[in-house]
């Protein structure tokens, strides 16, 4: 039987990232293992002490999530990738398991818990909102704060592109591949998770301003889509999680 490999990244923020380390590693047994991969922090005060792995550079979001599916890829006993965000707050003795549950019991390649964000009081994407739904939504995309992703689907995407470094995009391209090959892809409200958002860049963590950080990731994604002739499909997931309503039974 396989493994998940959870990452967390970290960037100058130790405080969080030790925070989730702490909330799901006392829980890993045979079914995971947790990782913190410190992505170019500049403070050697900010580096996690449970650190295992480190970028010499700042590769932002996209590019640390390459970097955490690069470990997978090279550990063939991983089944599936776990990525962390370390802004969030969730039950880690049942969560892991719950979600790897799911995909492997009920068939998706890509799974999700719904999100809540105290300082827009809900996720910006309606599809990730807790809908109360007693089992798995299907959806056709989930954000990236904490996707579960099947080992297959990252084999076939192989690395992101760097035009999505910034990290924007990175999520719906993987829905758009999983559409492609009709795999599912699900979002669970047995299960939730609180993100407190992009709290590394508004906390000067970046060195980057929020509006600079999100002028950069909106230009990359809609660079890529553009280049791979894929632009009405990021328009079309973009309406998707805009105006999701879930009319399933509770």
């Amino acid at each position: 039987m396989g493994k998940t490999l959870a990452v967390i990244l970290n960037h100058n923020r130790r405080e969080y990232t030790d925070r989730v380390y702490r909330m799901v590693a006392p829980y890993a047994k045979d079914q995971y293992d947790v990782v913190v991969l410190d992505n170019g922090s500049t403070d050697t005060s900010e580096v996690s002490q449970y650190t295992m792995y480190q970028s010499e550079t700042n590769c932002y979001f996209g590019g640390g999530f390459n970097l955490a599916m690069q470990l997978m890829q090279q550990n063939e006993q991983y089944d599936s990738m776990l990525f962390m965000s370390n802004d969030i707050i969730l039950h880690g003795y049942n969560y892991i398991s719950k979600l790897r549950s799911i995909m492997f019991d009920e068939d998706y390649a890509v799974v999700a818990s719904s999100v809540t964000q105290p300082e827009e009081g809900q996720c910006f994407w309606k599809q990730m909102h807790n809908w109360g739904a007693s089992k798995t939504r299907t959806v056709k995309w989930v954000d990236f704060m904490c996707p579960l992703i099947r080992r297959d689907v990252l084999d076939t995407i192989g690395q992101y592109d760097m035009d999505l470094v910034y990290g924007w995009g990175l999520d719906i391209y993987t829905g758009v591949v999983c559409e492609d090959k009709g795999w599912k892809t699900g979002v669970t409200d047995t299960l939730s998770l609180i993100h407190f958002s992009a709290q590394t860049v508004k906390d000067n963590k970046a060195n980057l301003t929020m509006s600079d950080y999100a002028r950069n990731a909106e230009s990359g994604m809609y660079g890529f889509f553009g280049k791979i002739n894929r632009m009405n499909d990021l328009e079309r997931m973009r309406h998707f999680g805009m105006t999701y309503q879930y009319t399933g039974s509770i």
